[in-house]
């Protein structure tokens, strides 16, 4: 752990991934770097309009294909923007992905989540045609991954929770400027720290970053507001 922390805080240290349980993370939030925490399924890769898509959806598919998701790294969702829907639903097709329907995605939602929330061993590191025969539907052998679109955490929980399987859920938002008031825009925290100089108010300001950071896995938003906040000072 002390030549973990070492590595994690080096100035050539950029960004961090780290896995392998509770402490593990922690000690990459505490770095002072931008650091992904990651436990099994919880790998979200989002898309707006400025990215390639053609890239970015061949990527993701690679990602979750090679091992079937089971490394905890895996891409376990795509989070578009909603005027992305139809190329990225194409794209995921043209890399032989198979868009599950509204029956097949119940299914899926049952096999791979048991009723206590945790994962069916029997899926994890299976091929998307077992998964989708265990499910009770066929999928063409050449198959890649199985995409299920989700409108949530709510009562679609069970597919969000798809860890460990090659199984993607696809999350589509209106825009991403509806964000949360907790997730602050550079330009704000900027603005709420240039006006004061007092140690207890520059504590407070770095506070507020930290927080942010932490509850949302180090997204490179963050990073650029910390930047912004220790430039100034």
């Amino acid at each position: 752990m002390e030549a973990t922390n070492a590595l994690m805080k080096h100035p050539r240290t950029s960004v961090i991934l780290s896995t392998g349980g509770a402490g593990m993370v922690k000690a990459a939030y505490s770095s002072g770097k931008p650091a992904y925490g990651v436990g099994p399924g919880n790998v979200p890769a989002l898309v707006d309009t400025s990215a390639d898509l053609e890239e970015s959806v061949a990527k993701v598919v690679a990602g979750k294909s090679f091992d079937y998701g089971t490394v905890c790294s895996s891409e376990q969702a795509i989070v578009a923007e909603s005027s992305l829907r139809d190329r990225i639903l194409a794209l995921l097709k043209t890399n032989r992905a198979f868009i599950a329907n509204e029956s097949q995605k119940e299914a899926l939602g049952k096999l791979l989540i048991t009723p206590n929330f945790t994962v069916n061993p029997q899926c994890v590191g299976q091929a998307p045609t077992k998964i989708a025969r265990m499910a009770g539907f066929e999928v063409p052998p050449d198959t890649t991954i199985i995409c299920a679109e989700v409108s949530g955490v709510g009562k679609d929980y069970p597919l969000s929770a798809e860890k460990l399987s090659p199984v993607l859920s696809l999350y589509f938002v209106a825009d991403f400027q509806s964000r949360p008031r907790y997730l602050p825009r550079a330009s704000e925290v900027r603005r709420r720290g240039s006006h004061r100089s007092h140690p207890r108010h520059q504590r407070r300001a770095h506070s507020r970053i930290r927080s942010a950071h932490a509850g949302h896995a180090g997204a490179g938003e963050h990073a650029g507001a910390a930047r912004l906040h220790r430039h100034h000072h």
